[in-house]
């Protein structure tokens, strides 16, 4: 009898320690919205970490163009999205909250647009939400301008890897603030970044001892370590280890086949801009070098089999052709380590990485003399 006793207290510990956990923080969230609105109800969404799951979806009567909420969940700070229908207009803010009160004015930025300015919301995460959105918001301004000109997409690319250490700083500046882990975590899955890992690990390694341990800051270490690996094997001079996948033509295409040929992979998908004014330099280098021995391998990340088809199809070449993003979850593009669209990587006849690059050289002058000399050589 004691024995069950006790297990009833142990369980009734594991339950009540288990609801503390998953509601430890207290949120209100109360505002003001514009007096140009007529809607009626707020919706509200709040994200933790892991940005792919709502940590809360909840809406709300506006009465007097006021509205609020209260809600106790898991994480100690949240980003959040305001959502508002108004004469046939959709409206939305972002924004950032902590535990206990967090108040926020929405003003219109402009009667046709369908974005907020705001004020109030001045906790710390907001703060740094903030500042983040300041610094994203000038990064597009010069990314925009930097796109009408010859090079730019390597300034794009560049002011874009800027802004991101930018934040990075931000986070630095707020070593105890959960908010700092969010947005890590956040950085750390971002093209730019993740293929500079060792960035955000420096940066990991400033924030307080306790976010560190908690669960975004050992998923942000496992995965960015794996990531270095992946990083270190596909550095040029490496040899290429063993994969498998299927063509378009359900042929398998492994690291045997890549023997006696040097092979060009184009990593690329439909809807990737810069890898359509890329795709006729690759058909004239692929013309120009067929004869030689070179080989292109066409990994396509689109995951759309319709959009996937039509491109084939509008674009035939005689190449071999990988539905990357269709049939395998885009297995060949984190094999290699893409983290940019487009990427070029050549592999030699013997399995040696020569060129690995996605962000620096768009005009392909590089790739073609590494071609040339390459070939020159296998002669």
């Amino acid at each position: 009898m004691t024995g069950k006793f006790s297990s009833l207290i142990y369980l009734f510990f594991l339950l009540f320690t288990f609801h503390k956990s998953q509601a430890q923080y207290k949120f209100n969230i109360h505002g003001e919205i514009p007096k140009e609105l007529s809607s009626s109800m707020v919706y509200l969404k709040l994200r933790g970490y892991n940005f792919r799951l709502s940590a809360l979806r909840d809406s709300a009567q506006i009465n007097n163009q006021r509205f609020e909420f209260t809600a106790n969940l898991s994480e100690p700070a949240l980003k959040g999205e305001l959502h508002f229908m108004s004469g046939g207009n959709k409206y939305i803010t972002y924004f950032a909250v902590d535990p206990g009160d967090n108040y926020i004015k929405l003003e219109m930025a402009s009667l046709s647009g369908s974005v907020f300015e705001k004020s109030g919301g001045h906790n710390i995460s907001n703060l740094m939400e903030e500042k983040i959105r300041s610094i994203k918001s000038l990064a597009y301004k010069k990314r925009t301008a930097a796109a009408l000109l010859p090079d730019g997409t390597e300034q794009s690319g560049r002011i874009f890897l800027e802004s991101e250490k930018q934040v990075l700083d931000v986070i630095r500046a707020n070593p105890t603030a959960y908010y700092s882990i969010i947005t890590l975590y956040w950085s750390s899955k971002l093209a730019g970044l993740s293929s500079q890992p060792e960035l955000i690990l420096q940066t990991l390694e400033a924030l307080d001892i306790q976010l560190r341990s908690s669960e975004p800051g050992i998923d942000i270490r496992n995965r960015l370590e794996a990531n270095i690996e992946r990083k270190e094997a596909m550095s040029i001079g490496k040899t290429l280890t063993a994969f498998s996948t299927t063509t378009d033509k359900g042929e398998v295409f492994d690291r045997a086949t890549l023997q006696q040929n040097t092979h060009l992979f184009i990593f690329s998908a439909s809807w990737c801009v810069p890898c359509q004014e890329q795709l006729p330099a690759i058909k004239k280098m692929y013309e120009q070098y067929k004869e030689r021995g070179l080989r292109v391998v066409y990994v396509s990340n689109d995951t759309d089999s319709t959009q996937y088809e039509k491109y084939v199809r509008l674009n035939p070449a005689q190449w071999t052709n990988i539905p990357d993003g269709v049939k395998h979850k885009r297995s060949l593009t984190k094999f290699f380590n893409v983290k940019y669209l487009p990427t070029c990587v050549l592999i030699g006849k013997n399995g040696n990485i020569i060129y690995h690059d996605g962000d620096t050289d768009s005009n392909l002058h590089t790739l073609s003399t590494v071609i040339e000399k390459t070939l020159k050589n296998d002669e």
